[in-house]
């Protein structure tokens, strides 16, 4: 692993690179990789990460060990013998470099940091769209048309998108016969709808968590 810069804002080229396979594995994890970014705030003790986090002090103090053994969290000295121990990342910024990674392929890399993120998302959508009618689960499927692949909370006739519950909740994988223009024009578009409320969200009375996930990628 390459040593950071001294703690100031971060040069536009200044990265820390990590070299270690086993803690590339451990960042590409959306639920370990939590373990490191609750850092990203600010130095903390392991009362008030796990805190931030839900976990148990025990389970998140294994994986600050593993962290600070792979130079990722850097220990800092307690003003005083009463205090606990606070850690903070090594550089604001990490760079995984695939050719460390371990992975025969660019695919293998990012199937193994998208596949968790998908897999929740599946089944939140799943579980908000049980909530939202009155029928067994097991009546839902998935509807298949030349327009588009989408899940349906109902059986014909009447079928029930997850947008038509009006929950909250969509998902639709659709195939569109577009001009190159035309596609930089909803890449635009859809840029701009993520810009304008990732700006207006924040936490505060009456908001939950949301995953949003927006993609545009050509079939052939």
């Amino acid at each position: 692993m390459r040593r950071a810069t001294p703690q100031h804002a971060p040069d536009p080229d200044d990265w820390f690179w990590v070299r270690d396979e086993t803690a590339i594995r451990f960042l590409l994890n959306p639920i370990t990789r939590s373990y490191y970014t609750v850092f990203l705030q600010g130095p903390l003790d392991l009362h008030e990460a796990a805190a931030r986090l839900q976990l148990k002090r025990t389970t998140l103090r294994y994986h600050v060990r593993r962290l600070a053994q792979w130079e990722l969290l850097t220990p800092l000295t307690a003003p005083s013998g009463r205090d606990r121990q606070r850690f903070r990342t090594v550089h604001p910024r990490l760079f995984l470099p695939f050719e460390s990674s371990g992975y025969a392929t660019l695919d293998d890399l990012l199937l193994q940091m998208h596949a968790p993120l998908l897999e929740a998302f599946t089944q939140r959508m799943v579980r908000a769209g049980d909530r939202g009618v009155t029928h067994p689960p097991h009546r839902g499927g998935v509807t298949l048309s030349r327009e588009s692949v989408d899940f349906s909370l109902t059986p014909p006739p009447h079928v029930t998108t997850q947008d038509a519950a009006d929950l909250g909740v969509w998902s639709s994988w659709t195939t569109l016969s577009l001009t190159p223009p035309q596609a930089q024009a909803l890449r635009g578009e859809l840029a701009a709808v993520w810009q304008r409320f990732r700006q207006q969200a924040g936490p505060g009375p009456g908001t939950s968590d949301y995953t949003l996930l927006l993609g545009l990628t050509p079939d052939q």
